[in-house]
Order: C-alpha cells, then structure tokens, then sequence
C-alpha cells in the first residue's frame, strides 16, 4: 500500500512536485579542499506539494541532523543589487511598523546582522536584538547578538520581530513560532520573509529548492500556518522580481477590544469642549449612534461635500458644517472618521488644535 501524506497545514492529500538527488545538507557550507567537497554529505530529497493550501515541503526533513555553526556562509552583502533590497525592506519596515528609536527589534537567525545593522541605522534604533547561532561577530553587533537558537523570555516583548529566509529552514520549527506568538507585544509586528512558492511554481525555478529550506509557502500556507499561532496577516508584498514573499503579521485583537476602543473614544470626547467629528460618511454615523453622541456632546459634523453641508445627521441630529465654518468654530478636537484623510485635514487648519481618528490609532496635534 502506498503511504500517504497529508499536508502539515491543512492535512490534504499532497503529491510528488520534484525529486532532486545528491542534495548538499547544508548548502551554504564550502570546503577548503575538493576531496572534502566531494565527500560532504548529502541527501535525495523528494518534495512534495500540497495544491488545497499551495504549501510545498520535504517530509524527510526531520529525520536529518543540521548544525548551523560559523563556517554557513549565505552572505550576499557584496552585491549593490542586494544592498538596495535590505534598503528598501528596512524602509518599509519603519513605515508599516512605525519605528522610532525605543521601538524593540528582534531579529531571529539575524546570520552576519547585515539586516539588522542596516534597520538599525535607517530606522534610527537606540538598540535591536539578535540571535544566531552561526553569528561571527560582524558588523559591531557582537553586543547585540545571541550565539544561539531564539526562546521566549517570559515577559520580553517586542515592537517589532523578523524572520528572514529562516522560516524555510529553522530547525525547532513550532517552539520557534510560539516563541514569536509569545514574544509580541500586543500592538507588536512578525515580518517574514521568505522564498516565494507563487514564483517558484509557475516560473519552474527548481533551483531554489535546497534540503535544509524544507517548507515553502504561498501567501495562503503562510496565512494559515500564523492562525494556528494567534497571528493574522496583514500586509503581504512581493519582493526583488517575485522572489521572495514579505508578510505583516500581527497578533488577532480579541473581542474586548472593542469595549477598550469605546472606552478610549468616550475618555476621549469627554475631555474636551468643543469637538466635531470630520467626514459624514458610515464610520461616522456608526459611531455616533452607537456611542450615544448626539449635538449635545459632539456639536457638528463635518463635510467637504457641498450636498451634504446644512442637512443633520440620522439618529443624532448634529447639522453637517462646511470645512470653513468648522475652521471658524475654533474646535478643541477634530474626530477623524477615516485615517486615510487625515494629513489633507489636519494641513486644513491654520492654527494648533488635537486631531485623533475615530480608530484609535492617532491622537495629537498638527
């Protein structure tokens, strides 16, 4: 009877995808003589594909032994071409997860901490953190860097934790991700970035394929692997020609967030005197009527759409103002219905006052 195997993600029928022979266990290990060349060990690996949740895997990889010890070199720092990559990465790390310099960085299996470094110095971090166990002391992060494989310290938290091209290969596969889950904080960022299975797939690209990168995974795989961790994704990007996949993942927020959102709005709008709430669409509206604000609490909406100006909101009956008149009333806080509008709002305003989206995710002054 031929054995089965199921996918370790959504346990579906998987197939063959390709068998490659004489695979290198460790690819990124050279040798100073070719007779060690030769007699390095090495692996037939058949990989198998699972087409429900687009995961690509080798089920063999368990039962063989890696070390990663200072003699792996992936090191790919000498190219101008990868410079502009970790550059372009590190900036929209900053942006996504808004860094600044007390933000907590970790980055696991950091290998020469060239990354780290780099989001470092372009993210303007007072410190970051590192672990590695083939780390060498490179790039002045001897300080920084762990020489060893990453756990959760109970109660060490970060703003923000990478994990570049190590999800393909990282050994205690499970105890590493709920280290990760465990090791957020609650507003706290995952970035993954990992060979793309998309491209692999449909360019046929089977040289990317090595014995000690055992799982390979799509957008969906990676959605549904960071489900069964308490994580959800929510950005993705492809990345240096579709190569590689880059995924945001955060902690899901439990249900009371919504009764610490209320919360915070109520606190908020109550420690003010003349607030108005700015863009009349259904957030707006949903938040009115169920946060019981009417022309008592919050004065006037607002609107830029002319056809909207002079007619009352439903439900709380607050009359709808033009931009100008609102700007005229002097409000001590202007409650943004939709974060998207808010720089064209608060550069509205030819004097100080506090802007905070009804969101939560902004409150200061312009």
């Amino acid at each position: 009877m031929t054995a089965r195997h199921l996918c370790p993600l959504c346990q579906h029928e998987t197939e063959l995808y390709v068998q490659i022979n004489r695979l290198p266990q460790l690819q990124n290990v050279l040798y100073a003589t070719n007779a060690q060349a030769l007699a390095s060990p090495s692996v037939d690996v058949a990989f198998r594909i699972c087409n429900e949740c687009e995961f690509l895997y080798n089920p063999e990889f368990a039962l063989h032994d890696l070390e990663y010890n200072p003699d792996y070199n992936n090191n790919q720092t000498a190219s101008g071409t990868y410079q502009r990559h970790v550059a372009a990465v590190t900036d929209l790390l900053t942006q996504t997860c808004q860094l600044h310099p007390q933000s907590r960085v970790l980055e696991i299996a950091c290998g020469n901490g060239y990354f780290l470094k780099t989001l470092q110095a372009r993210a303007g971090l007072d410190a970051v953190v590192g672990y590695d166990p083939a780390y060498a002391d490179q790039y002045g992060l001897d300080n920084a860097i762990v020489k060893d494989y990453f756990a959760a310290i109970p109660g060490d938290t970060y703003d923000l934790i990478v994990l570049r091209h190590a999800l393909e290969s990282v050994v205690e596969f499970e105890q590493v991700m709920q280290s990760i889950a465990e090791s957020l904080n609650e507003t706290g960022w995952l970035y993954i970035e990992t060979l793309n299975l998309d491209y692999i797939t449909s360019s046929g690209n089977f040289t990317c394929l090595s014995h000690e990168c055992s799982r390979y995974f799509s957008l969906q795989a990676v959605s549904i692997l960071l489900r069964q961790y308490g994580l959800k994704v929510r950005q993705a990007v492809e990345l240096f020609d579709r190569n590689y996949l880059g995924v945001f993942a955060q902690l899901k927020a439990p249900n009371s967030n919504v009764t610490r959102k209320i919360d915070f709005l109520n606190t908020l709008a109550a420690s003010y005197e003349r607030p108005v709430i700015w863009g009349i669409s259904g957030r707006a509206i949903t938040a009115l009527t169920h946060l019981g604000w009417d022309a008592n609490k919050i004065r006037y909406g607002v609107d830029i759409d002319q056809s909207k100006q002079g007619k009352f909101i439903p439900g709380t009956g607050q009359e709808i103002i033009s931009a100008a008149a609102a700007i005229d009333y002097k409000p001590d806080l202007v409650l943004v219905s939709n974060k998207n509008y808010l720089t064209e709002i608060m550069s509205s305003f030819p004097y100080q006052t506090t802007f905070a989206t009804i969101d939560g995710e902004f409150c200061g002054t312009n």
